[in-house]
């Protein structure tokens, strides 16, 4: 059975996210612990806690899409005012502004332990990535996620 051209597009963003993920913790893996916890700031998080938030928030939207895809809930399809949102929220996002994180993925206080975080981000994109294969072209074309924001 061959892949949709859609579910195709979705790993092939999903490759460009580990490109990503392996280039940050290559980065991590070249600073000494003493590097990886320092902030700064106080108030500003450190390496670790930025990424402890991107692997929360993952984990987080991955448990979200796979309840939405497992309900009998009919999901609405997606179309253009799901661009027009994504293209505000891309929007915001570029403007020199700081947002405060929701309290759920928010990492100020936590002291992550490195080698656990780069596992547990592993297991997270490996739950993802078999969830993008298992789903339908439907279900892709759905809003199974809605960013909080």
């Amino acid at each position: 059975m061959s892949e949709s051209e859609l579910k195709r597009k979705c790993l092939d963003i999903f490759e460009k996210m580990e490109d990503q993920q392996t280039d940050i913790l290559a980065e991590l893996d070249s600073l000494n612990d003493e590097q990886r916890h320092f902030s700064i700031e106080p108030e500003k998080w450190n390496p670790l806690q930025v990424v402890l938030h991107l692997m929360t928030a993952e984990k987080l939207s991955l448990i979200y899409m796979r309840r939405k895809a497992n309900s009998n809930e009919q999901l609405e399809t997606s179309g253009y005012l799901s661009k027009l949102r994504m293209l505000v929220l891309k929007l915001a996002f570029s403007l020199p502004f700081k947002y405060k994180a929701p309290r759920i993925t928010d990492s100020t206080g936590k002291e992550p332990e490195y080698e656990k975080l780069k596992s547990d981000w592993k297991t997270v994109r490996s739950e993802l990535k078999s969830l993008i294969k298992q789903l339908d072209d439907e279900t892709l074309r759905s809003e199974i996620l809605k960013h909080p924001r």
